[in-house]
């Protein structure tokens, strides 16, 4: 289970604290002291919380994390660069907040705090069960003084005690079925937030979304887009969401993902006219546009080489071509821009 908060007991005179989760946003880290929510702290470094007065000896200390779940660290646009780091941001609030997510349902165990009412309630029927008992010897007390009024008073006093029982036992009943309502309340709260981390997280990447990542593995709930044909069942949502798009595999059970692996992603056309031709997901060789390299020169005059001078050399009508020797720059064996290499990744 991932770690999102540390808890300590206060001494009446630490101030710092060191915690051990990470964070996003200095903002995502809160502490409360004995349940209570406090700002009275400052950060004395990137792990460590410094109270403004020292939590009392005994007291609880909570510092824990509270990753914001209504604003995405990175937001795109159209025409905008998407950056891996932008990205990684992303996916990282959404992996933060389902870990928080699942740590309070984790703490809010609906079935254990219910376990614990039924305790109480079981306890508070004992004690019902005890005072109509005790009632009934009330009963047998009064009779009794019936015949010996000397005796009354004393099973009168019992009587009372036995009432003041029972109403003890059906308060404790009342407080139990309290509790036990609280509990499912908070359960129900914690499964609610969970689920609207989980469809967060789905909202930011969708099956069959790339990213890009900068590390040579991919992250969890990714696959590499190296081109490998994998299970149709195993990834049953993937190979709904691409289909044979980028490869039947062994056209039976198994799909392939895109080969992303050495590639600069194009845009797809999509009728607009700018790459006409192509059909989704289609791989396109290198191309290298048709062009010419030329300059004027000098038309010599009758008996003058292209060098000479006078009035004859100097009309520019004449044009050459030249090649480039390719002596001067980057040449290599490919047309290509200033890049990085990233692992591409594809969301299953």
């Amino acid at each position: 289970m991932a770690t999102t908060e540390n808890t300590f007991t206060g001494d009446g005179s630490t101030v710092t604290f060191s915690f051990t989760f990470p964070y996003l946003e200095e903002t995502d880290v809160k502490a409360s002291i004995n349940g209570v929510v406090t700002t009275a702290y400052t950060f004395a470094n990137a792990t460590t919380l410094q109270f403004t007065s020292a939590p009392a000896s005994g007291a609880s200390v909570r510092i824990y994390r509270e990753t914001d779940n209504e604003n995405l660290q990175a937001t795109f646009f159209a025409g905008s660069s998407i950056r891996a780091a932008d990205l990684n941001d992303n996916a990282t609030q959404s992996l933060y907040l389902v870990q928080e997510a699942k740590n309070l349902a984790i703490a809010a165990d609906a079935s254990a705090v219910a376990a614990q009412a039924q305790t109480a309630l079981n306890t508070a029927n004992t004690a019902i069960s005890t005072a109509n008992a005790a009632s009934t010897t009330a009963n047998g007390i009064a009779a009794t003084a019936n015949t010996a009024l000397t005796n009354s008073t004393n099973a009168v006093n019992t009587a009372n005690t036995a009432n003041s029982t029972a109403n003890t036992a059906n308060s404790t009943a009342t407080t139990a079925n309290s509790t036990a309502n609280s509990a499912l309340s908070t359960a129900n709260s914690a499964v609610s937030t969970a689920n609207s981390a989980l469809t967060f997280a789905q909202a930011i990447n969708p099956v069959g979304a790339v990213i890009w990542v900068a590390m040579n593995t991919a992250p969890t709930g990714f696959i590499k887009a190296n081109g490998a044909a994998v299970s149709r069942t195993t990834y049953s949502a993937l190979f709904a969401a691409i289909g044979t798009t980028f490869g039947s595999g062994d056209g039976s059970t198994t799909f392939n993902v895109p080969d992303l692996r050495g590639e600069f992603v194009r845009g797809w056309d999509d009728s607009r006219g700018v790459d006409s031709g192509r059909s989704f997901g289609s791989f396109q060789d290198h191309q290298l546009q048709a062009h010419n390299h030329g300059e004027l020169y000098n038309t010599p005059s009758s008996g003058q080489d292209q060098a000479g001078s006078g009035s004859g050399d100097n009309d520019n009508t004449s044009f050459k071509y030249t090649d480039n020797g390719g002596n001067v720059g980057n040449f290599g064996t490919e047309t290509r821009p200033r890049n990085v290499a990233l692992l591409a990744c594809i969301k299953t």
